[in-house]
C-alpha cells in the first residue's frame, strides 16, 4: 500500500453541477475505496503490517498532512449528519464504516508508538465528543470502538487523556447496567476506575452518572460469577469516591438486602469489608464505620421483620467471620458495643431476640487492647 495511493481516496472529487437545481453538488471523497484499501491491506499484512505502515511508511515530514487530511474527511462525514440518524440507511452505514476504519487506524497508530501530531489528536478528541450522540443500531459498534480508542489513549497516558474520560465513563457505566451487559464491559470499566475521581460529584449535571454508579451495586454481574472478585473490589472502591457517592451507594445496597439471595448477601458483605479495609482517608474511614456499618448493625437489631434481620446479619456475618484479622476485633467492639449490650436489656422482645442472635455469632466481644482482667469483667 502506497501513501499517495491511499491519500487519493481522501481527495474530494470535483463538484458536479446538478442539472435539476442548477447548483453545484457538494464535493465527495471515496469512502468505500479508502475502507476497502485498508481492509485489503490488513487482510494481507495483518494489524502488525498496518502498524508498521503508519510508523515507517508515513514519513515525519508528511505525518501532519496525512492525519490532517483524515481529520478533515472525518469532519465532513460528521457534519453531513447521517451518522446521527436513527435509521440504518446505506449512507449512514457507509459513514459508520469509514469512521470505524479511521478509529482502527488511530488505535493501531497508538499501539505502534507513532508520534502524536495534532491531526491525530483532533480525530480522537473529535470522535470522543460525539460518540454518545450516536443512536442508530449500525453505530453501536462505532460507539464502542471510539470508547476503546479513548481508553487506549488514556492507558498510554497521552496528551490531555483525562479530558476523554467523562464520555468513556458514561458509556461504560451505561453498558455495564444494561440487561445484556457482559463481564468484558465491567473489566474495561475497572481498568479506568481512577478516571471516576476526575468527575465533579457536586455538579448536578452528572446526576445520571451518579445514578448509573448506584445501579452497578444492584447488578448481579458485579457480585457473582467468574468475575465477581473484580466486581466486588470495584464496588468497594466506590465508597472512597466522594461523600455524595458513599451514602447513596450504601442506601442502594441496604434497600436490596431484604430481597436478594444468600450469595449476593455474602458478596455485599465482602464489598463493605473491602471498603473498610482499603480506606486510607480518616474522614472516609469514619463515615464507612458510622454511616454504613453501624447503620447496618442498627438494622440487624431493630428490624421488625425476621427475614430482613436475618439477611442483614448475613451481610455483617462476612465481617464477623474475619475476627482475628488485623483491626477487625477492635472494629466490632467499637461499633457493636454501644448497640448490642443495650439491646440485650430492652423490653422489646423482637429487639432482644435479634440482639441474642447477633451476640451468639460475636462472642466473645472484647476490645483486643484491653487487659485480661478487663476482658473478664466484660
Amino acid at each position: 500500500m502506497k501513501l499517495d495511493a491511499l491519500l487519493r481516496f481522501l481527495r474530494p472529487k470535483k463538484a458536479r453541477r446538478d442539472p435539476e437545481s442548477d447548483e453545484a453538488s457538494g464535493s465527495k471523497f471515496d469512502k468505500k475505496g479508502f475502507c476497502d484499501e485498508i481492509s485489503a491491506f490488513v487482510a494481507d499484512k495483518g494489524t502488525n503490517g498496518l502498524q508498521k505502515f503508519l510508523k515507517s511508511k508515513v514519513p515525519a515530514k508528511r505525518r501532519d498532512d496525512f492525519w490532517n487530511t483524515i481529520f478533515a474527511r472525518c469532519t465532513e462525514t460528521v457534519q453531513a449528519g447521517e451518522v446521527f440518524g436513527e435509521e440504518d440507511t446505506m449512507a449512514l452505514k457507509e459513514d459508520v464504516e469509514f469512521l470505524r476504519t479511521v478509529v482502527s487506524m488511530c488505535e493501531n497508530a497508538i499501539i505502534a508508538g507513532c508520534k502524536v501530531v495534532q491531526g491525530l489528536k483532533n480525530i480522537v478528541f473529535g470522535l470522543n465528543s460525539l460518540m454518545l450522540d450516536i443512536q442508530c443500531e449500525a453505530g453501536s459498534k462505532l460507539m464502542d470502538s471510539i470508547s476503546a480508542l479513548s481508553e487506549k489513549w488514556y492507558a498510554n497516558e497521552l496528551e490531555d487523556a483525562d479530558n476523554l474520560m467523562p464520555q468513556v465513563i458514561t458509556y461504560l457505566l451505561a453498558r455495564c447496567t444494561q440487561h445484556d451487559a457482559t463481564a468484558a464491559f465491567m473489566k474495561r470499566l475497572v481498568k479506568v476506575r481512577e478516571a471516576l475521581e476526575l468527575l465533579d460529584y457536586e455538579d448536578e449535571r452528572i446526576e445520571t452518572t451518579r445514578h448509573m454508579i448506584m445501579r452497578c451495586a444492584m447488578s448481579p454481574m458485579f457480585l457473582r460469577g467468574a468475575s465477581a472478585s473484580i466486581g466486588i473490589q470495584f464496588l468497594s472502591s466506590l465508597f472512597s469516591l466522594h461523600p455524595r457517592i458513599m451514602r447513596p451507594l450504601h442506601l442502594t445496597i441496604k434497600n436490596q438486602i431484604p430481597y436478594v439471595k444468600t450469595s449476593i448477601l455474602k458478596a455485599y458483605g465482602e464489598v463493605y469489608y473491602g471498603a473498610w479495609k482499603a480506606e486510607e482517608d480518616e474522614e472516609n474511614y469514619t463515615r464507612i464505620e458510622e454511616a454504613c456499618l453501624q447503620d447496618l448493625m442498627e438494622a440487624a437489631i431493630h428490624s421488625s421483620k425476621p427475614e430482613t434481620a436475618k439477611n442483614v446479619r448475613a451481610v455483617l456475618g462476612v465481617i464477623h467471620s474475619k475476627k482475628g484479622e488485623f483491626g477487625v476485633d477492635a472494629l466490632l467492639h467499637r461499633l457493636w458495643g454501644p448497640i448490642l449490650f443495650r439491646s440485650l436489656k430492652v423490653a422489646n422482645v423482637k429487639v432482644r431476640r435479634n440482639a441474642v442472635k447477633v451476640f451468639s455469632t460475636l462472642f466473645p466481644l472484647v476490645d483486643p487492647e484491653s487487659k485480661s482482667q478487663d476482658v473478664e469483667s466484660e
